[in-house]
């Protein structure tokens, strides 16, 4: 996948909403491996109340990075590269956070990460270590809105515009995702 394309697909991240019981189905073992012990759960909190908090008390007025709360439990999944095959992860509603070297000073920065979720879902292909991933079906569920509207577009209906050029700048943009 080209930078470009991985670009188009973050941006896309920012409007896209995921719900719990999409990304329990569309990701097959996604937290489901093992739970993870409760004192992990500090790091992901801390990033948390830093980002989404502030909107949540109605502090400020923008979009949430995460959500307004946890949609999983605290688990674990494969990843090549962390100790014992196996990361710390946590669903929220926009995104996945992710503590995918556990050993490593905890700056308060860097230390929990973003997954790249949208990407997985709309490319198939789920992310298991640094340059290693499991090749999967895009998921063919709505983006956003209720399970059962089969006239909004799916992760999926986006898999054929990563590639694609972009429209010149100042163009109408006419194209519609079937």
């Amino acid at each position: 996948m080209s930078s470009s394309s991985i670009r188009r697909v973050a941006a896309l991240a920012a409007t896209l909403l995921v719900t719990a019981q999409i990304i329990m189905l569309q990701i097959p073992g996604g937290g489901s491996e093992a739970q993870a012990a409760a004192s992990e759960l500090a790091p992901f909190q801390r990033v948390w109340s830093r980002t989404d908090e502030p909107i949540a008390a109605g502090k400020v007025a923008r979009t949430w990075m995460w959500g307004p709360a946890a949609v999983s439990d605290l688990s674990y999944e494969p990843y090549v590269e962390s100790p014992g095959g196996q990361r710390i992860v946590q669903y929220f509603d926009k995104s996945r956070m992710e503590i995918t070297q556990p050993g490593a000073p905890d700056d308060g920065l860097w230390y929990v990460t973003n997954g790249l979720l949208v990407v997985e879902l709309v490319s198939g292909r789920r992310q298991i270590g640094d340059a290693a991933s499991e090749l999967r079906t895009p998921a063919n569920v709505n983006v956003a809105g209720d399970p059962d509207d089969t006239s909004g577009p799916t992760y999926a209906s986006f898999g054929s515009l990563l590639d694609a050029q972009p429209a010149a700048s100042g163009s109408f943009l006419t194209r519609r995702l079937t």
